[in-house]
């Protein structure tokens, strides 16, 4: 278990949240992409959350999963075709 030190939006303070991983998918088109998502759990609240630095991330990884399985893809393209999907 991965403990980070973060903001949390349902206590509204700044507390050890848990850093957990997830499958995910995103659709491009009729291509799909599974790679690991990172989220927040608050075990004071127990939800799950995910910061907007840690969004960026989980897009970055999902676009490198992209160009590993498929190739290249153009930026503008990348969020135009995408949908957002939970395993």
């Amino acid at each position: 278990m991965e403990l980070k030190m973060t903001f949390c939006p349902f206590c509204q303070e700044k507390h050890e949240v848990e850093l957990r991983w997830e499958n995910e998918q995103y659709r491009f088109d009729e291509i799909v992409v599974v790679y690991p998502k990172a989220v927040y759990y608050c075990d004071r609240t127990n939800n799950e959350f995910v910061s907007a630095g840690l969004e960026s991330d989980n897009e970055e990884a999902a676009y490198r999963a992209y160009l590993e399985q498929h190739g290249r893809v153009v930026a503008d393209d990348f969020e135009e075709n995408i949908v957002y999907e939970e395993l």
